[in-house]
Formats: C-alpha cells, structure tokens, sequence
C-alpha cells in the first residue's frame, strides 16, 4: 500500500513504479478520488513516486521516499548496512 497527503487543486495521482534493475519507471497506475493505492507489485522489488495530476493534465514532479530503515540487531549489521543506514527514514524518538 502507497499512500500520500492529499494535494490542493489535484484532479488525480499517478503512481509510477520501477524494478530496482531498471534506471526509469516502468508502470504508471492512474489514481481519481483516493490519496492511497495498493500496488499490485512488492515493494522490495523497486521504487515508487507519486505525482499530482491537475485538471488541465499538468503534472507535477514526482515524489518519492528512501526505504524504512532496517532492524540491525548486530554491530556487523551496522557496518554492513553502510549507505543504507544513512539514507533511509527514521522513526520518531521516542
């Protein structure tokens, strides 16, 4: 499941996928009347970006967020985790 804030004057969203193989999105679902779509493939597959749509069919750019951090149990999970600890989304301090 994908979800997004809504967007003041957006007539729609367009959800754009692509395989993590693949240098550009590959699929592009067309999203009316919702601020969330299932996505019929995994995301640990690839990336994901949304995009307001307005009614003249001007679009905006996509947006798209880094993946959850993981869960590192070990030291050795840190460092081998790198680039990845650094670029992803941390949950709020609690």
């Amino acid at each position: 499941m994908v979800s997004w804030p809504a967007v003041s004057g957006a007539a729609g969203y367009e959800v754009l996928f692509r395989y993590t193989t693949s240098v550009r999105y590959e699929k592009l679902y067309r999203v009316t009347g919702a601020t969330s779509f299932l996505l019929p493939e995994q995301l640990d597959d690839g990336w994901v970006a949304v995009r307001a749509v307005g009614a003249g069919g001007h679009r905006s750019l996509a947006s798209s967020a880094p993946p959850p951090c993981p869960i590192l149990t070990t030291r050795a999970d840190t460092v081998a985790a790198g680039d990845v600890i650094r670029n992803c989304i941390r949950p709020p301090a609690r």
